[in-house]
């Protein structure tokens, strides 16, 4: 992740939080020095490294220091230490809640992802994201899911060109939408295009040679199997809506390249996650 914006977003953060204050920790935390730990209430995919490396350089203080005793992606059991921060008490308690709230959000959707990735074991059939993310964790939501096993559908609008319903319908026909992208973006920027019934579906194959991907949405894996036996090799095939982790087998078994599920990231439940700390001591 950025390490710049990275940052800005946590003093963002720590400063909605903060305010002009933590008026509770200051008076019994003021000048102790300690140790806080990260520890795990149940199991899950780790996610946010380095979120939590950067923390040393919120602190007014050159005395902060993490450790952590685990790897992105790596999973880990209800009790695991996940990580240590040493440093003055007053900022390990003014940070908290914002790194639990962070850490515990991000392992969540790895963890999720993970078990979307299990599902599709022995398929070709990559699971990847969406834009459906909560505003302004969009960088650290699409980095839990490639935690998780997944990978990363475009980041924002200015990322690549996915014609849906609403552009066909402004720009008049398929055809018409393609061709105004195509001019605009130039050669290099890649096209999909998403389809929900069998004449858009031809339609967008007429468009072969200007796309390099159709995205089948809101269709039954009997009806996905089929079509995609009609698509050329060389266009990437991705299907979404209505898709669950229950019926992520069945759907992988049509042999689309890529399956998109928004629930990684608008639905995942957070891991709890608690931050215990050992007893402070006064700078020596």
């Amino acid at each position: 992740m950025q390490t710049i914006r990275l940052r800005r977003m946590l003093e963002h953060f720590l400063d909605e939080d903060i305010g002009h204050g933590d008026i509770t920790s200051q008076p019994v935390a003021q000048d102790l020095y300690g140790k806080g730990q990260w520890i795990a209430k149940e199991e899950g995919i780790f996610s946010g490294k380095d979120m939590v490396a950067i923390l040393p350089m919120l602190s007014r203080s050159q005395d902060v220091h993490v450790e952590l005793h685990i790897a992105e992606g790596e999973s880990f059991q209800a009790g695991d230490l996940l990580g240590t921060i040493e440093g003055p008490m007053l900022f390990l308690l003014e940070t908290e809640r914002v790194v639990l709230n962070l850490l515990q959000r991000m392992c969540g959707i790895a963890t999720m992802t993970r078990q979307a990735v299990n599902e599709l074991e022995g398929s070709n059939t990559r699971i990847c994201d969406t834009r459906k993310t909560t505003p302004g964790l969009r960088m650290l939501e699409k980095h839990a899911v490639v935690c998780g096993g997944g990978v990363n559908q475009r980041f924002g609008l200015s990322d690549g060109a996915l014609i849906k319903d609403n552009h066909i319908a402004l720009a008049g026909s398929i055809k018409k939408a393609v061709a105004a992208v195509r001019k605009s973006c130039g050669h290099l920027t890649p096209i999909q295009v998403e389809v929900e019934t069998y004449e858009e579906y031809q339609q967008a194959l007429e468009e072969q040679t200007s796309i390099q991907s159709i995205l089948f949405d809101n269709l039954s894996p009997a009806v996905l199997k089929e079509w995609i036996n009609e698509c050329p090799v060389h266009l990437q095939t991705e299907a979404s809506g209505g898709i669950t982790i229950d019926t992520l087998k069945d759907y992988g078994s049509t042999g689309v390249n890529f399956i998109s599920l928004g629930q990684l990231t608008h639905s995942s439940r957070s891991i709890d996650i608690s931050f215990n700390i050992e007893g402070g001591r006064k700078y020596a």
